[in-house]
């Protein structure tokens, strides 16, 4: 399968037709002097030329793909569910074939890394379920994704209870938007003052810089110790955003 702009092909239509009844004219025209009856032959074999090349470029014009139109209807079938990998690509030939193995090859990789993600989200809940610390992990909405169990032992609380409820159901009154703005300027974990006990917030940002993630930590436990408290929030951030930045891969 050759795909070409069908604008291009109209204009290589036209160029062919044109180019033959040129041809046409001009030996017409040189052989009239001395050949009429040749002249006429030849003048009526290439009008013959040309009009079967005109039905048979025409017919391969309206019995052509539209790419553009098909891809476009291909993409409406996959947002609502229709697309099927068979019957779908099956009206571009060999193209199709060869989109089909890669839909399935980009199919397969999608499952993989799907596995991988699922994997590293029970990896990263056993690690936090068995951190040493009273913590939460939460989206940057405040969303509770993760706890370690000695949060939910010191509260008396189940983990269930927990998951998918909001940050301010533990902190009453916090305001995540100020907060979100502290850490993306600070680049480093803050302390929440209005909590009855000590909460430290650690950002853990994507690779785009973004925060994808906020750390809770509750008490006065520090992770490292270091007699310089940059050094310290350094190895602190660092350590947290390998624990947590996996799951964003």
């Amino acid at each position: 399968m050759i795909i070409v702009p069908r604008s291009r092909y109209i204009l290589l239509i036209i160029t062919v037709l044109a180019g033959t009844v040129s041809l046409g004219i001009i030996g017409y025209v040189y052989l009239i002097p001395t050949q009429k009856a040749t002249a006429e032959t030849f003048l009526y074999i290439d009008f013959l030329i040309t009009l079967v090349l005109a039905v048979l470029l025409i017919y391969i014009l309206l019995k052509s793909k539209n790419v553009t139109k098909e891809m476009d209807r291909l993409i409406h079938l996959s947002s609502i569910g229709g697309f099927t990998q068979g019957t779908s690509l099956k009206k571009f030939g060999k193209l199709g074939t060869q989109i089909s193995e890669l839909y399935y090859h980009l199919s397969l990789m999608n499952k993989k890394r799907a596995l991988k993600i699922n994997s590293q989200k029970l990896l990263l809940e056993f690690i936090t379920a068995n951190f040493s610390l009273p913590l939460l992990v939460t989206d940057p909405t405040g969303g509770i994704l993760y706890t370690s169990k000695i949060f939910t032992d010191k509260g008396d609380v189940s983990r269930s209870s927990l998951l998918d409820t909001n940050i301010s159901t533990i902190l009453p009154g916090i305001d995540l938007q100020v907060l979100m703005s502290k850490l993306e300027t600070l680049h480093t974990y803050i302390e929440y003052e209005k909590a009855k006990d000590p909460v430290k917030i650690y950002p853990i940002s994507n690779n785009n810089n973004e925060i994808a993630y906020l750390v809770f930590i509750f008490g006065k436990q520090v992770l490292f110790f270091s007699e310089k408290k940059v050094e310290k929030d350094r190895i602190i951030h660092t350590f947290l955003k390998k624990l947590i930045s996996r799951h964003t891969m």
